[in-house]
């Protein structure tokens, strides 16, 4: 298992409200690749939605569902970009947008809704990521804490990512979840090579084989408590160069069953 070459982030906020089944506002619906451990932050806290039905043809029930429908719909307001400072100057560009963190960024990271749909759906959309790189090792990592523990045990996890624009020459992507005390998990690195303008990818992660980053650490996918997805610029090396100018990511779907 790889898992990405920048610090990740365990992002601790005040859970609200309880809520276990499906989590969304709809009905029924880095680095590179030697890894380091994680800090804690802050970031936004779900709140609540509405609780899902079973599955239809023979598929488990939705236990999370993230399809970002409209811009008021809880899952596009409730994620957000992880905001801790991890190093100064900071490589999560996420934190230059912390009010109390006293940084400045001429071009910082925005996170917002947008009306384009991975499945070309006009009345649905996908939440839109724009970030510019200027240095090897910095990276934006959109998350949701959920309001409570859900169980994730032996599911899949999984989402749809595309760069919309841009030229995404060095780093990756890489899907993750947290449980307990974020203790965190990752999925399979997506190389920033494998990113094509306007093509969606599927990124999935099966928690019954899942590991912790950390080895030994207390990880129990039954109580999951984060996920997120970290975009990163990568690391130097002889044929690497920095991302230039502002990519653009949309990403959708993002479910588990």
């Amino acid at each position: 298992m790889k898992f990405s070459g920048i610090r990740w982030l365990f992002v601790v906020a005040v859970a609200g409200a309880g809520l276990a089944g499906v989590i969304s506002s709809n009905v029924g619906c880095g680095g590179d690749s030697d890894g380091k451990a994680g800090s804690t932050g802050t970031a936004g806290t779900s709140g609540g939605g509405t609780m899902g039905g079973g599955g239809t043809g023979g598929q488990k029930p939705l236990k999370l569902s993230y399809t970002f429908d409209t811009s008021g719909a809880s899952d596009s307001t409730m994620w957000k970009l992880n905001d801790y400072v991890d190093a100064s100057p900071a490589k999560n560009l996420g934190a230059y947008s912390k009010p109390d963190a006293g940084l400045n960024l001429t071009d910082p990271p925005v996170m917002e809704w947008s009306p384009d749909d991975s499945e070309s759906s006009t009345t649905s959309g996908s939440m839109k990521i724009s970030v510019t790189f200027t240095e090897y090792g910095q990276y934006v990592d959109p998350v949701i804490n959920l309001p409570a523990p859900v169980d994730l045990a032996n599911s899949t996890l999984s989402l749809k990512i595309r760069l919309l624009s841009g030229s995404f020459t060095s780093g990756g992507v890489q899907f993750h979840f947290s449980t307990g005390a974020y203790v965190y998990s990752a999925g399979m690195w997506m190389d920033s090579t494998t990113f094509t303008n306007n093509s969606w990818k599927v990124t999935s992660i099966d928690t019954a084989t899942a590991v912790p980053a950390t080895a030994g650490a207390e990880f129990d996918p039954a109580m999951t408590v984060q996920v997120g997805i970290q975009i990163t610029a990568g690391s130097m090396t002889t044929t690497s160069t920095v991302p230039a100018g502002r990519l653009v990511f949309e990403i959708d779907t993002v479910q588990a069953r």
